[in-house]
């Protein structure tokens, strides 16, 4: 593909998602011990931002979260030991759709020829001139 001298295609995509994780301006959240900054929250863009926002957001509320942090221990005590069967669970869940063999669904194009014949009898059309342009563009992906 020549970029220079062809054509792109421009079209609207989610490349990254934004989490929703409701915080405060300290970073804390409802669940008790969970700090949130940058990405993981809606930070100060919501559910989306501005292009090379991400860095500025971790940066920023991250320091936050981490300023915050030590005052927090020290009021609501030290955490317990992670739960590791729950935390293997939550691991197998995420992996398990990553684990599945692929499916291969081979199909080829119908010829020009029959694309042509099919594309001829369109126009105004009603229900038996689609039928009879489909069972044609049928016959044509059954032979090939």
């Amino acid at each position: 593909f020549d970029l220079v001298g062809g054509l792109a295609d421009v079209v609207p995509t989610a490349h990254y998602m934004m989490g929703g994780v409701v915080f405060k301006t300290d970073c804390t959240t409802d669940l008790h011990g969970l700090f949130v900054a940058g990405e993981d929250s809606g930070g100060v863009h919501g559910a989306n931002r501005l292009g090379g926002n991400g860095v500025a957001n971790s940066t920023v509320f991250g320091g936050i979260a981490g300023d915050v942090m030590p005052g927090w221990i020290k009021a609501n005590g030290e955490f317990r030991a992670p739960d590791q069967e729950a935390i293997d669970a939550a691991i197998a869940r995420c992996q398990a759709p990553l684990s599945r063999r692929p499916v291969r669904q081979r199909r080829k194009a119908p010829d020009a020829a029959a694309l042509a014949k099919a594309e001829a009898s369109l126009g105004t059309v009603d229900d038996a001139d689609l039928r009879a342009a489909l069972a044609r563009l049928g016959a044509s992906i059954k032979r090939n």
